[in-house]
This record gives structure tokens, C-alpha cells and sequence, in this order.
């Protein structure tokens, strides 16, 4: 989740164009002052900051989501035949997804629990500043939660200004900034596809294994022509 490069969004009422990721990050900052729950210098919790202001900046701009899965049950099933380094974004993704629904979109078909999915995150995170922001969020989901909810309140009326052109140059410049990690990121999944694949012992967890590839195979194509999943050489 990176996405602090300047893509910028076009405020109809006064005509400047302003960072969305800034936007999200300073109403993020004011709202927990507001709450009296000022960073301090705490390492940790600033990179929460960041983190709730990519993630903030990734819906709004409809990211995709490869392994998000409605419910509970779903989300174990894609992750059980995976890797270590896949599981991880399997959990961060859900967890995402699910922090973002409980602080401001509230859609009850969404089910199952945040906070959960980011300790499993945790567990299984690749870097230690990944598990460190993940455990952050685990422990004090709740509190995140509500000030999401605060912040839904007093400074998410960005959608209604957003004009339609400025949402397109929005997109174009975002997927651009955020290429290296979607590099990344597709590699990481990529690799523990393919390790997965050569661990499997029976042809149902090989079966699973292809099944979750396919959702990121065209940006595998895309991003690496030259990779090839083993099950293409059999």
C-alpha cells in the first residue's frame, strides 16, 4: 500500500487541485486530535497514519482486490493452500476491507471480524514493518473504527467533489505511482503461487493453488512475460 506520489483530485467549489493521499492523511491527523488521541512521536502509530491514509486512498479509488472475500469462511478457504507471503496479503486485504467497512461504508454483507484478520496478518507478515503496523491495528481496531467514523462524519464529503474528469487523470496518475509496489506485491503472490503449486501433494490443493493464480494472472503477464507458473510446463 503506497500510494504517496501526488495524485491529485479537483475541489469543484474552489477549483484547486489538492494530493488526495494528503487529504485523507491531514483529516486523519486533525480527527485524532479532535479525539485526544494525538500521535506523540510514536513510530508505530505513525505508521498507522500512513497506512490508514493509503488504504483511505486505495477505496476511494476503487484498487482491486484480488483475494477480498465477502465472508469469513471464503477467506480461509483462499488462504489455507497459500504461502506464508501470499497468506499475508490474503488477511491484510480482508482485514482492509473490513476496517474500511465498519469506520465508513457499512455494508452488512460484509461479515467477518478486522481486527482477527489483522492478527493473522501479523503472523504471516514478510517485513517487520508490516507486522509491526498490522499488530498496531489489531490491537486498538476498535479505536481505528471509531475514529473512522468521526472522520466519515466532519471530512468525507470528498465524493461529491470529485468531478468525473479529474477522477480519470486521479486513476491514470495513482496506478502509475503505485507501480513499483503492485510490482511487488504481484511478485510476492506470484512466487508463493508457484512454491505452493510444487508443495502440493494431491491434485485438489494443486487445483486450488491454479484457481488463485488466475485472479492475478493477467498482471503477472503484464508485469513478468517471462514467469511461468510450473503447472505450465507439465
Amino acid at each position: 500500500m503506497a500510494l504517496f506520489s501526488e495524485p491529485h483530485f479537483t475541489d469543484i467549489g474552489t477549483g484547486e487541485r489538492e494530493p488526495i493521499f494528503y487529504f485523507f492523511f491531514n483529516g486523519w491527523l486533525q480527527t485524532r486530535i479532535e479525539k485526544g488521541l494525538e500521535t506523540d512521536g510514536d513510530m508505530q502509530e505513525q505508521a498507522v497514519n500512513m497506512y490508514v491514509a493509503a488504504l483511505l486512498t486505495e477505496e476511494v479509488l476503487h484498487q482491486p482486490r484480488p483475494y477480498f472475500r465477502d465472508m469469513p469462511g471464503d477467506v480461509l478457504d483462499v488462504a489455507e493452500p497459500l504461502g506464508p507471503g501470499a497468506r499475508f496479503h490474503v488477511f491484510r486485504e480482508n482485514a482492509d476491507a473490513r476496517l474500511f467497512n465498519d469506520g465508513i461504508a457499512e455494508d452488512p454483507s460484509i461479515r467477518g471480524n478486522g481486527s482477527l484478520y489483522f492478527s493473522m496478518a501479523s503472523s504471516c507478515a514478510p517485513r517487520r514493518g508490516a507486522r509491526d503496523v498490522t499488530e498496531a491495528l489489531y490491537f486498538r481496531y476498535e479505536t481505528y473504527v471509531s475514529l473512522l467514523r468521526s472522520m466519515r462524519v466532519h471530512y468525507l464529503n470528498l465524493l461529491a467533489r470529485i468531478s468525473e474528469a479529474s477522477m480519470y487523470h486521479l486513476q491514470r496518475e495513482t496506478n502509475e505511482a503505485a507501480l513499483p509496489l503492485i510490482r511487488e506485491d504481484v511478485l510476492d503472490m506470484a512466487l508463493d503461487a508457484k512454491n505452493a503449486y510444487q508443495r502440493a501433494t494431491t491434485e485438489e490443493e494443486r487445483s486450488a493453488v491454479i484457481a488463485n493464480y488466475r485472479r492475478i494472472e493477467d498482471c503477472v503477464k503484464t508485469l513478468f512475460p517471462a514467469f511461468s507458473p510450473p503447472w505450465k510446463d507439465n
